[in-house]
């Protein structure tokens, strides 16, 4: 038999369920997901949605899936949001509006009304279509570094991943440079010669799982080689210290069952201030 241990609450806020709303949030995140956890006056059940924003012009979240969770009874909530890439001027919501798929409803009504327009405080707005909505935003930590175009750049603490798809770089099954390859590298050197002398960069070849798992091995490594020694050759990131390793098939990112999921392993990964 397995123990079943009661979750540990925190003391109910002493306004619980008042219309005038207020949230405090702690946000964290590793190499895939934002992580927030929340603290709040709002009714046990109230639903909240989180998504991730590229920038103000971005009409779509990063990711299409929905993040949702329902405030418990202490007024808390958790909720973890997934994400490509973090941009310098990206941005999360968290929303809750009428329609929402809120647990107590018909107590929900009598304290906030039927569209919350009983609700007040400062993340409270006008909904689109009717009444009112509950609106958090936060900006997470953008990167240390501006990465090239096509590129991923994700965190988890002070290490920062750069993620450059091997179509950027190699044509099949190639550990040579290609021509085009150099403007996305060049930019890459410009972003790491801003960074203080003595960084760390660790430089990773991942293949997907097609091919021999020795083979794999070696190709990812003479391509993390082939980028390294054109960073070199710059001569604009002496002070930094690089190494090298090559990881093949062993660490995908994605489901090799499809060609999306294999494109998104064949990567070559800069990794700064590796942990």
């Amino acid at each position: 038999m397995y123990p079943i241990e009661t979750p540990k609450r925190e003391t109910v806020p002493n306004d619980y369920g008042s219309a005038n709303v207020w949230v405090e949030t702690e946000l964290t995140n590793d190499h895939y997901y934002f992580y927030i956890k929340g603290k709040s006056n709002l009714l046990e059940g109230t639903a909240l949605s989180a998504f991730y924003y590229s920038s103000e012009d971005a009409s779509l979240a990063q990711n299409w899936v929905n993040s949702s969770t329902n405030v418990v009874s202490d007024g808390t909530f958790s909720i973890q949001i997934p994400y490509d890439t973090i941009t310098e001027n990206g941005y999360i919501t968290i929303t809750s509006d009428p329609s929402s798929g809120h647990i107590l409803k018909t107590k929900m009504k009598q304290l906030y009304g039927e569209h919350f327009e009983k609700m007040t405080g400062e993340l409270v707005i006008p909904n689109k279509e009717s009444g009112k909505m509950i609106q958090v935003v936060l900006y997470p930590k953008p990167p240390i570094v501006k990465a090239p175009e096509k590129t991923r750049v994700t965190t988890d603490g002070e290490e920062t991943k750069i993620q450059l798809p091997d179509d950027i770089l190699f044509n099949h099954d190639q550990s040579d440079l290609k021509p085009d390859s150099q403007k996305t590298l060049n930019e890459l050197i410009q972003a790491l010669e801003k960074l203080k002398a003595d960084t760390v960069i660790q430089i990773n070849g991942h293949t997907d799982n097609t091919g021999d798992d020795q083979y794999n091995m070696m190709l990812s490594e003479k391509r993390a080689k082939s980028v390294e020694a054109y960073l070199r050759q710059s001569g604009k990131i002496d002070a930094i210290k690089i190494s090298t390793s090559g990881y093949g098939e062993s660490m995908p990112i994605a489901s090799n069952d499809s060609e999306e999921g294999k494109a998104k392993n064949r990567r070559v990964e800069i990794v700064i201030n590796p942990k």
